[in-house]
Protein backbone atom coordinates (compact mmCIF):
# COMPACT_ATOMS: atom_id res chain seq x y z
CA UNK A 1 0.00 0.00 0.00
CA UNK A 2 1.52 3.60 -0.70
CA UNK A 3 2.61 5.14 2.44
CA UNK A 4 1.23 8.59 2.71
CA UNK A 5 3.32 11.74 3.15
CA UNK A 6 2.53 13.71 6.69
CA UNK A 7 1.91 17.42 5.51
CA UNK A 8 4.35 19.92 6.75
CA UNK A 9 1.59 21.74 9.14
CA UNK A 10 1.02 18.76 11.04
CA UNK A 11 4.54 18.43 11.72
CA UNK A 12 4.62 22.44 12.47
CA UNK A 13 1.68 21.86 15.39
CA UNK A 14 3.60 18.68 16.77
CA UNK A 15 6.51 21.33 17.26
CA UNK A 16 4.30 23.65 18.62
CA UNK A 17 2.67 21.78 20.97
CA UNK A 18 5.40 19.56 22.22
CA UNK A 19 7.64 23.27 22.54
CA UNK A 20 4.70 24.09 24.69
CA UNK A 21 4.20 21.18 26.80
CA UNK A 22 7.51 20.75 27.80
CA UNK A 23 7.92 24.92 28.51
CA UNK A 24 4.48 24.00 31.04
CA UNK A 25 6.63 20.84 32.44
CA UNK A 26 10.07 23.51 33.06
CA UNK A 27 7.69 25.84 34.57
CA UNK A 28 6.69 23.02 37.30
CA UNK A 29 10.34 22.28 37.66
CA UNK A 30 11.73 25.37 38.03
CA UNK A 31 9.19 26.71 40.17
CA UNK A 32 9.69 23.80 42.74
CA UNK A 33 13.40 24.11 42.35
CA UNK A 34 13.21 27.93 43.20
CA UNK A 35 10.86 27.04 46.01
CA UNK A 36 8.74 29.62 44.90
CA UNK A 37 5.09 29.17 44.26
CA UNK A 38 3.30 31.37 42.06
CA UNK A 39 0.81 28.88 40.61
CA UNK A 40 -0.94 27.63 43.72
CA UNK A 41 -1.63 23.95 41.64
CA UNK A 42 1.62 22.60 40.76
CA UNK A 43 0.22 19.42 39.85
CA UNK A 44 -2.63 20.57 37.51
CA UNK A 45 0.06 22.71 35.35
CA UNK A 46 2.30 19.57 35.52
CA UNK A 47 -1.16 17.58 34.22
CA UNK A 48 -1.83 19.47 31.50
CA UNK A 49 2.14 19.52 30.46
CA UNK A 50 2.06 15.74 30.21
CA UNK A 51 -1.02 15.55 28.43
CA UNK A 52 0.13 18.46 25.71
CA UNK A 53 3.53 15.98 25.19
CA UNK A 54 1.89 12.90 24.99
CA UNK A 55 -0.91 14.45 22.73
CA UNK A 56 1.59 15.83 20.45
CA UNK A 57 3.14 12.75 19.78
CA UNK A 58 0.18 10.71 18.77
CA UNK A 59 -0.71 13.80 17.28
CA UNK A 60 2.16 12.97 14.57
CA UNK A 61 1.40 9.76 14.24
CA UNK A 62 -2.14 10.78 12.50
CA UNK A 63 -4.60 10.03 15.15
CA UNK A 64 -7.63 11.65 15.74
CA UNK A 65 -8.58 11.47 19.01
CA UNK A 66 -5.31 13.97 20.33
CA UNK A 67 -6.67 16.65 18.05
CA UNK A 68 -9.73 17.31 20.18
CA UNK A 69 -8.13 17.22 23.59
CA UNK A 70 -5.73 19.85 22.20
CA UNK A 71 -8.74 21.99 21.06
CA UNK A 72 -10.07 21.72 24.16
CA UNK A 73 -7.11 22.22 26.03
CA UNK A 74 -6.46 25.46 23.57
CA UNK A 75 -10.01 27.18 24.32
CA UNK A 76 -9.29 26.01 28.15
CA UNK A 77 -5.67 28.92 27.82
CA UNK A 78 -7.92 31.41 25.62
CA UNK A 79 -9.97 31.49 28.34
CA UNK A 80 -7.24 31.09 31.49
CA UNK A 81 -5.86 34.46 29.54
CA UNK A 82 -8.96 36.05 29.66
CA UNK A 83 -10.08 35.56 33.18
CA UNK A 84 -6.18 36.47 33.71
CA UNK A 85 -6.69 40.02 32.41
CA UNK A 86 -9.78 40.55 34.01
CA UNK A 87 -8.74 39.35 37.30
CA UNK A 88 -5.12 40.69 37.41
CA UNK A 89 -4.71 43.35 34.20
CA UNK A 90 -2.20 43.80 32.51
CA UNK A 91 0.89 42.36 33.83
CA UNK A 92 3.50 39.59 33.93
CA UNK A 93 0.96 36.58 34.64
CA UNK A 94 -1.26 38.07 31.70
CA UNK A 95 1.53 38.46 29.63
CA UNK A 96 2.86 34.66 29.94
CA UNK A 97 -0.92 33.53 29.56
CA UNK A 98 -1.36 35.49 26.50
CA UNK A 99 1.86 33.74 25.28
CA UNK A 100 0.56 30.15 25.79
CA UNK A 101 -2.87 31.11 24.73
CA UNK A 102 -1.11 32.27 21.64
CA UNK A 103 0.92 29.21 21.03
CA UNK A 104 -2.13 26.58 21.81
CA UNK A 105 -4.18 28.80 19.15
CA UNK A 106 -1.43 28.43 16.30
CA UNK A 107 -0.76 24.70 17.21
CA UNK A 108 -4.68 23.87 16.80
CA UNK A 109 -4.82 25.92 13.49
CA UNK A 110 -2.04 24.09 12.34
CA UNK A 111 -3.44 20.73 12.86
CA UNK A 112 -6.93 21.79 11.78
CA UNK A 113 -5.95 22.57 8.19
CA UNK A 114 -7.13 21.29 4.76
CA UNK A 115 -3.70 19.56 4.28
CA UNK A 116 -3.89 17.85 7.88
CA UNK A 117 -7.73 16.56 8.04
CA UNK A 118 -7.06 15.10 4.54
CA UNK A 119 -3.83 13.01 5.75
CA UNK A 120 -5.97 11.92 9.02
CA UNK A 121 -9.05 10.95 7.25
CA UNK A 122 -6.53 9.03 4.75
CA UNK A 123 -5.02 7.43 7.42
CA UNK A 124 -8.40 6.41 9.10
CA UNK A 125 -9.80 4.66 5.92
CA UNK A 126 -6.44 2.08 5.78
Amino acid sequence: MEETERPKCLDQAYVVWLSLGIALLLFVLITIILNTNPVPSHGLVFFFGIVIVLCAGNLRKGWRGPRIVLALIAALFLYLAASTFVGTGPGIEFMAMTLVAAAAVVGTVLMFRAEANAYIRALMSR
